[in-house]
């Protein structure tokens, strides 16, 4: 997993695959969306895109935290260089209150193993009794 985005609401999912689309006809990187709703039972339609690649820029560890109060989104985007300069990949969206850091250890020459999957859980106990047999995972429970 080299890449992650957030969509919210139906439409904006649309005009997102039609984009990501274009770019997989065109045998380009691009996202594939992930089919459960983050929001849960809130049916906020908050969609998760994920890229695979492989190298230095994959994500080897993944932290989801809520996004610092009042924060606008020119401060998030300042926050999103400087990230980066740390090889943490941050992705937001403006109307979502959480944001996802995706370190890249390789690029920090540290020995780590890439995500392979992502599953987003129901609940807490559906992430307990999932297995993920020996390739690094990371699950996600829905917010709502």
């Amino acid at each position: 997993m080299t890449e992650l985005a957030l969509t919210l609401g139906e439409h904006e999912a649309k005009a997102f695959q039609v984009s990501q689309t274009q770019l997989r006809m065109a045998k380009l990187p691009h996202f594939v969306r992930l089919e459960q709703d983050l929001s849960g039972s809130m049916a906020l339609d908050i969609s998760l895109w994920v890229q695979y690649g492989t190298g230095r820029e994959c994500i080897c560890q993944l932290e989801v935290t809520n996004k610092p109060p009042h924060t606008s989104n020119a401060q998030m985007k300042l926050r999103q260089t400087e990230l980066a300069g740390q090889c943490i990949k941050l992705v937001w969206h403006p109307q979502i209150h959480f944001e996802m850091r995706g370190k890249c250890s390789a690029k920090l020459g540290l020995a780590d193993f890439a995500i392979q999957e992502v599953q987003i859980c129901d609940t807490a106990e559906v992430v307990h009794r999932t297995s993920f047999n020996t390739l690094p995972s990371f699950s996600l429970t829905s917010l709502g």
